[in-house]
């Protein structure tokens, strides 16, 4: 027998408890999660852009952010 890196004793043909296995699974998942989030915005945000754009070059108008009211309003550049 040996011990796991939390202190519980293991058989020797593992690396680590059951425990710790599923605490590294989950920060795996984790870090998956949040780099598929990231693509998400990324993305998002070339949308909102190319969107942007084109009511400026169609319409003149232009997208800003309303603090105050906390929504998007559409306004003459």
């Amino acid at each position: 027998m040996k011990k796991c890196n939390c202190g519980k004793e293991i058989d020797e043909k593992y690396e680590m408890c059951v425990d710790c296995l599923k605490k590294v699974k989950q920060a795996n998942a984790s870090q998956e999660i949040i780099r598929e989030l990231g693509k998400l915005n990324n993305n998002l945000y070339a949308l909102r852009t190319i969107q942007d754009y084109e009511l400026f070059m169609k319409y003149g108008k232009t997208i800003f952010w309303d603090k105050e009211d906390k929504r998007f309003k559409i306004v003459d550049k």
